[in-house]
């Protein structure tokens, strides 16, 4: 998602959107690369993400665990009573 508009929205004097809603914490992908990552924290006490032990995917973690930490997504998730099952 990117460049989302209302559709109401009217061209301005420049001939572009006046109002552009930018999706971009909603377009997180749940998997990054560790190389990427390296100011998140991995700890027994806090965990931002997730090694992953499928070998195919050992250069990468699951950031799923800091993406539910965003208050876009809590936000989201409690107005549609919408709960995270099997972590």
């Amino acid at each position: 998602m990117s460049g989302v508009t209302p559709r109401e929205q009217k061209p301005n004097s420049y001939g572009i959107d006046s109002k552009v809603v930018v999706m971009g914490l909603l377009d997180n992908k749940p998997l990054e690369y560790l190389s990427q990552i390296d100011g998140l924290e991995y700890s027994n006490e806090h965990q931002d993400y997730r090694p992953i032990s499928d070998p195919r995917f050992n250069r990468y973690a699951d950031i799923t665990p800091l993406l539910d930490n965003l208050e876009v997504i809590q936000s989201y998730r409690h107005a549609r009573n919408i709960q995270r099952t099997g972590l």
